[in-house]
């Protein structure tokens, strides 16, 4: 049977201890989530689809994101990026796909960045960058 997650208390580098069990495991304060997740989800125009955004946020951070969602009090990583609680970051949108139709998550884009993203547009799944000469 599984043990419910608890939160110790938040260390010095914005993690949250969690223990699982016997293990202690390092979770990311949600603040400091929602930014790296925010990032991730602007570093492609074309969207993520739910097991790219996992592959990535996983080996680039190394979290495991079943933790860390139900660090959070959230069931499954697709439950929270689907949350109120990141409206403000994630557009949620559905495509298709290799012919079926697949959640597509992108970032919500920022004022600071605007005039970069702008700039590029997809084209037959590949972004192409116009200049304005």
């Amino acid at each position: 049977m599984n043990q419910p997650i608890a939160a110790e208390s938040t260390s010095h580098s914005g993690s949250i201890p969690i223990r699982l069990g016997d293990s202690l495991i390092e979770v990311p304060s949600f603040e400091k989530f929602k930014e790296k997740l925010h990032i991730e989800l602007l570093s492609d125009v074309r969207g993520h689809t739910l097991e790219k955004l996992s592959g990535n946020l996983s080996s680039d951070e190394n979290w495991h994101l079943g933790i860390v969602a139900r660090a959070y009090g959230f069931p499954t990583f697709e439950t929270l990026l689907q949350s109120p609680q990141l409206a403000d970051i994630v557009i949620l949108s559905k495509e298709r796909r290799n012919g079926r139709e697949v959640m597509i998550y992108k970032g919500v884009q920022l004022p600071e960045i605007d005039h970069i993203t702008k700039q590029m547009s997809v084209t037959d799944g590949d972004v192409q960058h116009k200049y304005d000469c």
